[in-house]
């Protein structure tokens, strides 16, 4: 800082708290402790609010649940042994922050505090209550539910890096407290750019879903004959195509996204894989075009590229992952653990263009049934 600021200032580290209520002396002030910043990180994760449409005091029920984004009965308990999947978990070593499959309970993996009682119930009971048949309903509520969950995973980091991760430099001189708290606001950003950029299409679901009108959704469907080992729901950008080319760049601020869904779940004829995003997002359009292209043979090996990619919301069979063999977990974890960590330090790693391209990597044997898509030159 090149003049001294006042007391009654907003903080210089972006927190909008006066200077004298935040960073004024923090060299001097006590370290927190590791345990004490973890427990009030969790208790950030544990609040909740509805995110549905018509959610208010008098519409909500008093509840807001722990939803999961993944079924917990006939997705998760499918691939559990003794009540447990497999799930990634951050770890720290002396290279940096690193992913590594840990033992989740079923009851706990892939939950959000997304909604209340009653909303979850009504909204999704086509997908909980019903057998999966591709209908338009069920793909779109799918691809909501994973719009909701990223909104709520955004919304519960910019509130940890803000009122709990800005109290890690007490005790620090000031140089470390200004590393720390540009990096803080560098993912602050990066999080409310990514819920002003989804909360569109959060309303273009919610639009379609109410008025049962999905002419602006697009899908692809890939029915597979036996349940996956690995089951996923989440959303991403749409940056690179199963032939190797970067096709969106997300690393600008002035960069908008297009957002895509996958959902891998069970059925009661085997398993799917669901692809859904809006129906006028050209990036997404060009993403399974070249998926689209593969044959049968080859786009369960693609889809687990893609799950194990893009996404950290992913669970898998203990039994399955046990057995691949220590070359094919390897090749998955490096896939799993790209563009995630710190930049500053070891931990990260660019995502290449070609990270969909075939790696050779066989790690499933799904057979495919079917395939059902509705995209470009309309249903096929």
């Amino acid at each position: 800082m090149k003049e001294k600021l006042g007391r009654n200032k907003p903080c210089w580290c972006g927190s909008g708290i006066k200077y004298k209520k935040c960073h004024l002396d923090r060299e001097s002030q006590t370290p927190q402790r590791k345990q004490k910043l973890l427990r009030r990180f969790r208790r950030v994760w544990q609040r909740g609010r509805c995110f549905h449409p018509n959610a208010s005091r008098e519409e909500c029920s008093p509840q807001i649940i722990s939803a999961h984004t993944v079924r917990r009965n006939g997705d998760l308990s499918v691939i559990a042994k003794n009540g447990h999947v497999y799930g990634l978990v951050n770890q720290k070593s002396a290279q940096g922050t690193f992913h590594a499959p840990s033992r989740v309970g079923v009851r706990q993996a892939s939950t959000f505090r997304g909604f209340c009682s009653k909303h979850d119930n009504e909204l999704f009971s086509p997908i909980e209550d019903k057998p999966f048949r591709a209908t338009t309903e069920q793909v779109a509520l799918l691809g909501y539910r994973s719009v909701c969950y990223e909104m709520f995973m955004k919304e519960r980091s910019i509130e940890a890096m803000d009122t709990v991760f800005r109290d890690a430099d007490k005790g620090r001189p000031l140089s470390h407290q200004k590393i720390l708290q540009d990096r803080i606001n560098n993912m602050i950003d990066g999080s409310r750019k990514a819920i002003r950029e989804i909360a569109p299409y959060k309303t273009i679901y919610e639009e379609m879903i109410f008025d049962k009108n999905f002419s602006n959704l697009d899908y692809y469907v890939v029915s597979l004959a036996q349940a996956p080992e690995i089951m996923c729901s989440g959303v991403t950008q749409a940056t690179h195509d199963f032939l190797g080319r970067r096709i969106a760049a997300i690393d600008r601020l002035d960069v908008l996204i297009s957002p895509i869904s996958l959902s891998l779940i069970a059925t009661d004829g085997g398993g799917a894989a669901v692809f859904t995003w809006p129906s006028d997002q050209k990036y997404c359009h060009n993403v399974m075009a070249t998926f689209s292209n593969l044959s049968e043979k080859e786009q369960p090996h693609a889809i687990v590229r893609f799950a194990f990619e893009f996404f950290e919301n992913t669970y898998y069979s203990p039994d399955w992952w046990d057995g691949l063999g220590e070359e094919k977990q390897s090749c998955l974890m490096e896939r799993h653990q790209r563009e995630v960590g710190d930049p500053n330090d070891g931990s990260f790693q660019l995502r290449p263009d070609d990270c969909l391209i075939d790696d050779g990597v066989r790690a499933v044997d799904w057979g495919v049934q079917s395939r059902l898509s509705r995209f470009g030159s309309g249903v096929r």
